[in-house]
């Protein structure tokens, strides 16, 4: 299971093209792979039993949005377990 818990009581809308590098090797790709993402939900976090402040190794992509700004870590991993809100679009050029 992926350390997080959502709720979609209190709605967080998060919406947006992304820009997503692999933070580790696995079934998408190699490290440092970048891919054109698409984030839209409502859900918010409202438990994370992830490591304070939320440790690279278990994050699934270091993210950025369509101006560049960074977002951080998106997305957990647990072996081989995967989960983000990003919709893959194709690999960036």
């Amino acid at each position: 299971a992926l350390p997080v818990e959502t709720t979609f009581f209190e709605r967080k809308r998060s919406l947006g093209y992304r820009t997503a590098t692999l933070v580790a090797s696995g079934p998408l790709g190699a490290a440092d792979q970048v891919f054109k993402a698409h984030e839209f939900h409502y859900a918010s976090i409202v438990n994370s039993d992830a490591p304070a402040p939320r440790q690279r190794d278990d994050a699934l992509f270091a993210a950025r949005d369509a101006s560049g700004v960074d977002l951080g870590s998106l997305g957990h991993r647990v072996g081989k377990v995967m989960g983000s809100y990003l919709h893959l679009i194709d690999q960036a050029d």
